[in-house]
């Protein structure tokens, strides 16, 4: 099980910031925006959520149907869209994401 974390900057130990199940990836915005964002591959599809790195809390933003092959993602600098691409399927296009409940 992957468990972001975060580290002061002044010291002091890791603290793990949430725990689930099946994290594949997970990327944070630049400051100043303060949203994280978190992949889980389930049989049928993938979960994208995000979460505020100071209180974890994640909710669901996005689910993507599961390819011929795995999904590719990332979050934007500023945490506001989230781009996808699956690579060599028929299909070969970036998908952009800007869930409306990206900051819920």
């Amino acid at each position: 099980m992957l468990a972001p974390g975060r580290i002061s900057i002044n010291g002091g130990p890791p603290q793990i910031v949430l725990e689930a199940p099946a994290i594949g990836n997970y990327e944070c915005s630049h400051a100043p925006a303060a949203i994280c964002a978190f992949g889980q591959q389930k049989p049928k599809e993938l979960v994208i959520s995000v979460f505020d790195p100071a209180i974890g809390k994640p909710h669901e933003v996005a689910k993507l149907q599961k390819q011929t092959t795995d999904w590719a993602w990332g979050l934007s600098p500023d945490g506001t869209s989230i781009a996808a691409v699956t690579f060599g399927a028929a299909d070969n296009r970036i998908r952009r994401n800007r869930p409306p409940n990206l900051w819920k």
